[in-house]
Order: structure tokens, then sequence, then C-alpha cells
């Protein structure tokens, strides 16, 4: 038989023990971080918001398509019909900017600028985003909070990652979906978070087809992240 006085102690650790946690809980649960069961709010509804109705949406965005299709082209047309508000959707009519972020695939000054030059872009609307004393390389998992704070100066309808595997960081496997998803989900969120649209090209496989996923080159998980994807092919009855 279990005297009295052991209950009464046994009652007051299981107490104390039981305090501490909520304590411990309270200040840093789970390495510091805090969630929690979030109310849902009606006003906070709204409907998709496109940059370009129906193709492009406000997050992050794919345009695929073999090399030498014609990719970069539609990029630099999308974003010149942006900075003159032409392209239905939110900002229709309404002038916007456009900021391209690091590739060495087209230089910017003689490749990118002249070639939005001819399609009839505002340039006084389009930026380069570059490093601003050294020559490092942009990459999303070492200045993403760079990128970030860009688009919070400045409103940007359209972020053009002219080859986004060159913005992702290294990765072990480019075919391994959970990687995919992890290395490119500071973009994501970024990009959700400030509402712009970002557009990212990347090259189809040779495969013959008719699916898009089984011709996206690496994982399929980058179409399966996108809001998005443009598919950028040649007809077979087209010569040129």
């Amino acid at each position: 038989m279990r005297s009295t006085a052991s209950g009464s102690a046994g009652r007051s650790a299981s107490k104390r023990c039981r305090s501490s946690l909520r304590a411990a809980t309270a200040i840093a649960p789970y390495g510091g971080h805090r969630f929690g069961a979030l109310a849902f709010d009606l006003a906070e509804l709204r409907p998709v918001r496109f940059l370009w109705r129906p193709y492009l949406i406000r997050g992050f965005n794919l345009l695929a398509g073999e090399e030498y299709i014609g990719k970069s082209a539609l990029e630099c047309w999308i974003a010149a019909q942006v900075t003159r508000g032409k392209l239905p959707g939110d900002f229709e009519g309404r002038p916007a900017k456009v900021i391209f972020v690091g590739s060495d695939e087209d230089d910017f000054r003689t490749v990118v600028g002249p070639r939005l030059y001819a399609l009839g872009a505002d340039l006084s609307l389009v930026r380069e985003f570059g490093p601003l004393v050294d020559g490092v390389i942009f990459n999303i998992g070492d200045h993403i909070a760079e990128l970030d704070r860009a688009l919070r100066e400045e409103e940007f309808a359209l972020v053009v990652f002219e080859q986004l595997l060159d913005v992702l960081p290294p990765m072990r496997n480019s075919t391994d979906p959970r990687e995919v998803r992890y290395v490119t989900r500071p973009l994501r969120h970024v990009l959700k978070q400030r509402e712009t649209a970002g557009l990212g090209t990347l090259h189809v496989n040779k495969a013959r087809s008719t699916e898009l996923r089984q011709r996206m080159q690496n994982s399929v998980q980058f179409n399966a992240l996108a809001r998005s994807t443009i598919l950028v092919d040649a007809t077979e009855d087209e010569e040129n």
C-alpha cells in the first residue's frame, strides 16, 4: 500500500515537470520557432492574380523549350509588353517595372538590352539585378535576402530569370524531387510574399512525349511547383 506522503510527493513532482515543460515550450518550442492554428479570415480571400491572363500568374512561373527555340526572345517580348502596360491582366493599361536577375548566358548590355529596345520596351522601367561592389555571382541560396530587399524597395511586376538553373545553389541531384523543392522554396516564398510574377527558363529533354511534364529537363518537380508553365515549341509543319 502506497503512503499518502509518497503519493503527494509524486503528484508535486509531476506538477513541477508539467510546469517546466509548459515554460520551455512557451519560450522556445522546436528550436525557437513558434507555430499555431491560425483562424480562417474570409476577408483575406482573393482571386488568382494574373500578370498575363491566362498564362502567367503572380508567383513562380516557367518558360520551357529546346535550345534556340526562342525562349529568351519571348521572355523579352513579355517584359517589353509589361513596361508598356499591354498585357491583359493586373497591369493592363498600367506600365510596370521589370527586373532581370543575373545570367551569363546572354549579356545584358549587348544582347538583352538591344533586344528589349527593338521590341519597344520602356527601358526606364527595366532593371538588371547584380552585385553593387564585387563580382560575386548571385544564387538564391546565399543571396535571396538581397533580392527580397530589391523587391521591397521598388514595385516590380515581373522578375526574369533567363536561365533558372544559373541562379539556384548547387544541387547534388537535380532530378531529386525533395532537393528541387528545397532549393526553390526561398524563391517561391519571396515571390509569393511580394506578389510578384517570376519567370524562369528551363530546357526540355529530347523525349518525344506529348506530355509537358515528361519533357521537362531535370526533375518534373520544376513543373509541379510552377504556378504556370509555358512550352515554347515549333509546329510540325513549320519550316523556319
